[in-house]
C-alpha cells in the first residue's frame, strides 16, 4: 500500500511562497513607508540648511503663523497688511471670557535685550491698548 500526499509538493511550495510573500509585504509596508518619510524629511532638512539665515527666519515665521491661524489665532492687521515684524509676529485669540496672545520671536541669536523686553511686558501684564508689541 502506498500513501499519497494530501497536497502535492509543487502546489505546497506555491502556496507557501505566496503566503510568505503576502506576509512580508504586510510586515514591510510600514517600514518602507517610514523609510520614505525619513528620506523626505532628510531632503527637506538639507534644503533648509542651505538657506540663508534671513530665509530660515522667514520660513519659521511663516510656519508659526500658519500653525497659529490653524488654531483660531488671528494676526492683527496694520495699515500695511499683516502686522509681522522683522523680529517675529504677534497672534491673538479672543472669546467672550478671555484673550490669549502669543508673540513669536524669530532671531538668529537671542540677546539679553529681547528677554528684557519680554520681562517688561510680563511685569506690566499688557502690551498696550493697540495690541502691538515692538521689541
Amino acid at each position: 500500500m502506498q500513501t499519497k500526499n494530501i497536497i502535492p509538493w509543487s502546489k505546497a511550495n506555491d502556496v507557501f511562497s505566496k503566503r510568505l510573500e503576502k506576509r512580508l509585504k504586510h510586515v514591510l509596508k510600514p517600514l518602507i513607508k517610514m523609510r520614505n518619510i525619513n528620506e523626505k524629511l532628510n531632503l527637506e532638512r538639507a534644503e533648509f540648511r542651505r538657506q540663508s539665515v534671513s530665509a530660515k527666519i522667514n520660513i519659521l515665521r511663516n510656519k508659526a503663523g500658519s500653525l497659529l491661524k490653524a488654531r483660531s489665532f488671528s494676526l492683527p492687521k496694520s495699515e500695511s497688511g499683516w502686522r509681522v515684524q522683522p523680529s517675529g509676529l504677534h497672534a491673538v485669540r479672543e472669546d467672550k471670557q478671555k484673550s490669549q496672545q502669543i508673540v513669536v520671536i524669530c532671531t538668529p541669536s537671542a540677546v539679553k535685550r529681547i528677554f528684557d523686553g519680554i520681562a517688561t511686558i510680563r511685569a506690566f501684564g499688557s502690551i498696550g491698548s493697540n495690541r502691538e508689541l515692538t521689541l
